[in-house]
Formats: C-alpha cells, structure tokens, sequence
C-alpha cells in the first residue's frame, strides 16, 4: 500500500451522464487532468481508466470510462482515488507517510521527539511530535518553526519558541 498515494474521494455523482466529483486531497488538483488511469481502493490491482476530467470551484469532476450514466457510479460513491509513486511527477514533492516517524531536532534543545502524525488544518498543517517524555506537542509547519525537512534522513530540524515545549 505504501507504492500508493491517496489522491482523492469520489463523494458524488455529477450530472447524468456517468460523471463524478473528487475532492481533491492534493495541492495541486490540475494534476487529475494529465492522469490516465487511476486506481479504486476497492481494486488496488487493476486501474480504471479516466475518458476526462476538469476542475470545478474546489472538485474535480471525472468520467471514466465504462460508466455512461449515474447509475453505474453509484458503486463509486466514497471510493478512494490512488496513484503509484511512479507517476509522481516532481522528485521534490514528498508526501506525509514520507516523513512520519522522522527525528524532530530543535535548533537549541537538540533531538526533542518524533514525529508521530500530520495534522492538516486550513491555515496550515500542525505536525503532532511525541517528545521523549511521551508528551506531545504540536508545531505549526511554518518557515519560522520548521527550517529544513531532510526526507532522505528522516530528520525534521525546528526553531522553537519559549513555552513550545
């Protein structure tokens, strides 16, 4: 499951004509318009191709072929969108199952925890760091909080404030 990406949720049917709306859970919503092919969670081993797809207000409306009025995607509702990491297109892009589990090193303290979940809010994501002592604590992934981000490592290095830990 990890070669994986959760991309989006089919939440409704649009229109008549075997269409659906996905909400996106990517930052860039305009990649669903180059893909060809993606995969249900409910068949993980086998693609179901998309005819076409286009952006509408804050969803991405899509039709995939086979599935010509709403009727047929009705079995679709609540499914989960995937794509492999291969399809990736930006090496530089990393995503939250990446960094999960990543040592959290304060510019003053040192090692302070781990990073244990990803929290995505609306004005920014908060990353949920289990300290040493079990405690946690959250740290608003901000330029001014977190400085660097080294995937490869597994390392998060953050500049705390006074009353943060």
């Amino acid at each position: 499951m990890e070669n994986y990406f959760k991309i989006g949720k089919i939440v409704k049917p649009q229109g008549l004509k075997g269409e659906v709306r996905v909400y996106p859970y990517t930052d860039f919503p305009e990649q669903f318009l180059d893909l060809d092919e993606v995969y249900l969670d409910m068949l993980l081993r086998n693609s179901i191709e998309i005819e076409s797809a286009r952006l509408q207000k804050n969803v991405v409306v899509i039709k995939f072929k086979g599935y010509n009025k709403i009727e047929d995607t009705y079995e679709l509702i609540n499914s989960y969108l995937y794509i492999e990491r291969e399809e990736l297109e930006d090496d530089e892009l990393y995503y939250i199952v990446d960094i999960l589990g990543s040592i959290v090193i304060d510019e003053e303290r040192g090692e302070i925890g781990v990073l244990k979940d990803v929290i995505q809010n609306k004005a920014q994501d908060l990353y949920e760091v289990e300290l040493k002592d079990s405690s946690i604590i959250y740290i608003p992934v901000v330029d001014q909080f977190v400085t660097d981000i080294d995937v490869d490592n597994k390392l998060i290095k953050v500049k705390l404030i006074e009353g943060m830990i």
